[in-house]
């Protein structure tokens, strides 16, 4: 059976290290809550709270873990250099 190089590795690693983050984010029920009614049609935060039907400050809070996720993704991919090869 071929071994994999470390190149392979730490590939595959930060794979895994992505895939944790991201179920981590979807692991409350509110923050799915609030994907399912985005797939619906565009909303503003005022009728996608009205649609989950909680409490403002559990919203909030929700919504602040997905900006903060989307702003470690970046940050992931500018030290990658993802960011540079996509162009």
């Amino acid at each position: 059976m071929p071994t994999k190089n470390k190149v392979g590795e730490d590939g595959e690693l930060r794979v895994f290290a992505v895939a944790a983050e991201l179920f981590s984010v979807l692991s409350a029920p509110i923050r799915l809550r609030i994907l399912g009614a985005l797939c619906d049609s565009e909303q503003s935060v005022s009728q996608i709270l009205e649609k989950v039907d909680n409490h403002a400050a559990e919203f909030v809070a929700a919504f602040g873990d997905f900006v903060q996720a989307r702003r470690d993704c970046q940050a992931q991919r500018r030290h990658t250099g993802y960011l540079q090869r996509k162009k």
